[in-house]
């Protein structure tokens, strides 16, 4: 009789099959592990698009405008990441508007920061050594720990009057947080009056004038609301 073809095939649930490689089967141990459906990638796909689009409302000066490419980083802390300023530097030419280098063009931001959101990986293009041939590089962005702006918000949170609203739920005022970033900053460093106006107005209700713990949560990790 003559001997099976598919002598390598994988061995079930993470066992290593008929002459498969330790490598291999360590593979299909995380395939099986971490496998993740195409339906749920697309279902995070969606969601990670509109954190992007409503990171960039914030900033429009108006509805209908473009935000300005100075605004860049902002816009990305927006999503809970932390860039440098190399960061910025290599993303502003992949976003920019080409004719004016004024604004940021939403189409490109979109492409770009869904594939670092998916990844937290920054991945670019830059000349080789003979000048034609292009290398492709790429970079960790990295979000903020959880413990890092629980801890953020503690600080601010005592310095500001421990606020606790009817649901019990810990809350700032916002116009005592704006106060605070500007003079002290969560972490010592302050905050100009720029960057202290667009964090509050994205973290506040505007009914109240309350920040609640769990929207400053949700803004500064950057997951959906």
């Amino acid at each position: 009789m003559p001997p099976k073809k598919g002598g390598k095939g994988k061995g079930k649930k993470g066992k290593k099959g008929a002459g498969q490689s330790e490598a291999d089967a360590f593979q299909q141990q995380l395939d099986e592990i971490f496998f993740i459906s195409p339906q749920a990638r697309d279902a995070q796909r969606e969601a990670n698009a509109r954190r992007i689009k409503n990171a960039y409302s914030v900033f429009q000066p108006d509805r209908d405008a473009p935000v300005p490419i100075a605004e860049l980083g902002d816009v990305i802390r927006a999503l809970g990441l932390n860039p440098t300023v190399e960061h910025e530097n290599i993303i502003r030419p992949m976003v920019e508007d080409v004719d004016t280098g004024t604004c940021i063009v939403y189409e490109k931001l979109e492409q770009v920061m869904l594939g670092v959101l998916a990844t937290k990986e920054l991945t670019y293009t830059v000349p080789g050594v003979d000048g034609t041939e292009r290398q492709t590089k790429s970079v960790l962005i990295h979000r903020e720990p959880e413990r890092v702006v629980m801890e953020a918000f503690d600080t601010i949170w005592e310095a500001t009057g421990k606020g606790v609203d009817p649901d019990l739920v810990r809350y700032i005022d916002s116009a005592k947080m704006r106060e605070f970033l500007e003079t002290k900053g969560p972490m010592g460093e302050q905050l100009d009056d720029k960057q202290a106006s667009h964090f509050k107005d994205a973290c506040e209700d505007h009914g109240t004038g309350h920040i609640r713990e769990d929207t400053f949560a949700a803004l500064s990790l950057g997951d959906p609301f």
